[in-house]
């Protein structure tokens, strides 16, 4: 979002990026056999998607509070 507020990047950039996400989730992820994944990651998969926004709130709130002691 700050690249977009201090125009370094464009909204197209954004759709750009999901794209060639999902294009390599699509040909490397998805199509990957699960056998080859240990029984403890799979189980613990959820839990750390969960902690990614949690992280990233964590970083974007450090940042706003550096930002606001300037």
């Amino acid at each position: 979002m700050s690249t977009l507020f201090t125009k370094q990047h464009y909204v197209v950039d954004i759709v750009a990026g999901v794209a060639i996400a999902y294009a390599a989730y699509a040909l490397l992820v998805q199509r990957a056999p699960r056998a080859w994944l240990a029984q403890q990651d799979q189980r613990l998969a959820a839990r750390r998607a969960l902690a990614v926004p949690g992280i990233f709130g964590a970083l974007v709130a450090c940042a706003w509070a550096a930002y606001l002691t300037r």
